[in-house]
C-alpha cells in the first residue's frame, strides 16, 4: 500500500448531530485481532491517522469466498453521507 498525499479535504454536514452507529454482527474470522491488524498497516503507511471525533461508523473485513482469506478493511459511511453538504466544487 502506499499514500497519496496531495490536498486536505473538509467534509461539511448539514447537522451538528453525532453520528454513533452500533458495530455489526461479525463471523468468526473477522475478529478484533484481525482489524486491529489491518488498522496497524493502514497507520504505519499513513493511509490512515487517528482521528477523536464523536462520530462512529461500523468496520467490517471481506473475504474472498473460495478461500476465506482476508481482503479488505470496509467501512460503512451511509449515515455521514446523508449529512454530508453536497460539494460543487471539483477535487484536486
Amino acid at each position: 500500500m502506499s499514500a497519496i498525499k496531495c490536498a486536505l479535504l473538509k467534509i461539511l454536514l448539514t447537522t451538528e448531530l453525532h453520528i454513533a452507529s452500533f458495530p455489526y454482527r461479525s463471523p468468526p474470522k473477522d475478529d478484533a485481532g484481525n482489524k486491529k491488524k489491518q488498522l496497524d498497516a493502514l497507520l504505519k503507511t499513513e493511509i490512515i491517522k487517528p482521528s477523536h471525533i464523536s462520530y462512529s461508523v461500523p468496520i467490517t473485513l471481506a473475504f474472498k469466498k473460495e478461500d476465506n482469506t482476508y481482503i479488505r478493511l470496509c467501512v460503512d459511511y451511509r449515515k455521514l453521507n446523508d449529512i454530508t453538504k453536497l460539494d460543487t466544487e471539483l477535487n484536486p
